[in-house]
């Protein structure tokens, strides 16, 4: 009973919401991947190359891991805008998506 309480959204905004928010995860997760990246290759002044096929490694997998949920980056990053704020998902980095 309790859980029919709180089960207020359809399927389909129930699976919409959660398929956004792999993907946003995924964005995320990526580009602090690559952002520690960068910081690593500063500490050890490893040559710039290293830095420009670590991030080409980086956006393929997002556009990847983004098609496989069924978004385009620009798709992503419209529906991100459109359930938040423009400023939001720039700040947050997730419009890293759509430059790629």
């Amino acid at each position: 009973m309790a859980n029919k309480r709180f089960n207020h959204y359809t399927f389909d905004e129930t699976q919409a919401s959660d398929k956004l928010s792999r993907a946003a995860s995924l964005v995320r997760r990526e580009i602090l991947g690559g952002q520690q990246c960068d910081h690593d290759i500063a500490i050890f002044h490893a040559p710039r190359e290293c830095g420009t096929v670590m991030w080409s490694g980086v956006k393929r997998r997002v556009r990847e891991g983004l098609a496989e949920l069924g978004y385009t980056p620009e798709q992503f990053v419209r529906e991100c805008e459109e359930r938040t704020s423009a400023k939001f998902v720039y700040f947050s980095e997730l419009s890293f998506a759509a430059e790629m």
